[in-house]
């Protein structure tokens, strides 16, 4: 009983706070993944919130979060992107969405014959990994969705190859009805 006793005068009680920057910084830091805001590249339907925080890895390793906010488009693949020198994550946060992959190749031509789409459940992270032809993803099930994107620092910048494909070889998507 003693010992009860002892304990109970040592333990004490904390508030649960509120977040906000002031308050947090001492800790790291802090982003609202599902109303992004911030410096922006590209607009609805797929609008890139870039570079949203940092993760320092150690030496010069950073990952670098990302939303990318979608709104619903037609199912239609008239682009798509590589990166040479990193993988990329992935992971719808609040919608499910496709995905449209290609394997990487030599060189920029889009391996057109190659290209295959899949159904991402929301909270289902994929990683692709270097060369892998990709593009923003299509929303299902709703009219809006975010992916939470993992990148290294300004890969945007840096290792980005966006191709278009001609008009008469885009490829549309079909889903099960």
């Amino acid at each position: 009983r003693v010992q009860k006793k002892e304990l109970r005068r040592t333990m004490r009680t904390i508030p649960v706070q509120p977040l906000s920057p002031e308050r947090f910084q001492k800790y790291g830091v802090y982003h609202n993944m599902l109303s992004p805001n911030g410096e922006s590249l590209g607009a609805a339907p797929a609008e890139f919130f870039r570079d949203l925080v940092q993760l320092r890895l150690g030496g010069s390793n950073v990952l670098s979060v990302s939303v990318l906010e979608l709104t619903k488009r037609p199912l239609l693949v008239d682009a798509m992107e590589y990166h040479n020198d990193c993988c990329e994550g992935m992971m719808p946060m609040d919608a499910d969405v496709i995905v449209q992959l290609a394997p990487p190749v030599k060189g920029d031509v889009i391996p057109l014959e190659k290209v295959e789409a899949f159904f991402v459940p929301k909270g289902t992270l994929i990683v692709l990994n270097p060369g892998v032809w990709h593009e923003s993803p299509y929303v299902t099930g709703r009219e809006n969705g975010h992916i939470f994107c993992m990148l290294p620092e300004r890969t945007y910048m840096k290792d980005a190859f966006l191709i278009p494909i001609p008009a008469n070889q885009r490829i549309t998507i079909q889903t099960a009805q």
